[in-house]
């Protein structure tokens, strides 16, 4: 299941996506597309952009994190489709590799020799 829509004044395809017929304008997640092969989110002081592979969007955050959307005519060129992008994974480095990383840090209220003695092993 794919929509075509319009943010920020550019045509994408994004697969996958759930309409909500009493919105007034589509919504579209923030962490899912961060998952999309080239895709990313980026906010700091100078401001917040949504990345594609090719392109990005200014987001207005003037009152919130916005982006305009809207439903597009057809005869409009699509500059991103998701069914072709690919995925990032959605796992954690940190959860991928769990069983290489070092141990984690003990309680306070543990003796120094209880310490030294979990760390040898």
């Amino acid at each position: 299941f794919f929509f075509r829509i319009e943010i920020g004044g550019v045509i994408v395809i994004i697969a996958n996506a759930l309409h909500v017929p009493s919105l007034r304008c589509p919504l579209y997640s923030i962490r899912c597309h961060s998952r999309i092969r080239g895709c990313a989110f980026h906010a700091d002081n100078k401001g917040v952009i949504l990345a594609f592979p090719e392109f990005t969007l200014p987001v207005d955050i003037s009152s919130d994190c916005v982006l305009q959307g809207a439903f597009p005519s057809l005869s409009g060129t699509v500059r991103f489709d998701e069914r072709n992008a690919g995925y990032a994974s959605a796992v954690s480095d940190n959860t991928r590799h769990r069983n290489k990383r070092r141990g984690t840090a003990l309680s306070p209220s543990i003796s120094a020799n209880c310490q030294l003695e979990q760390n040898h092993l």
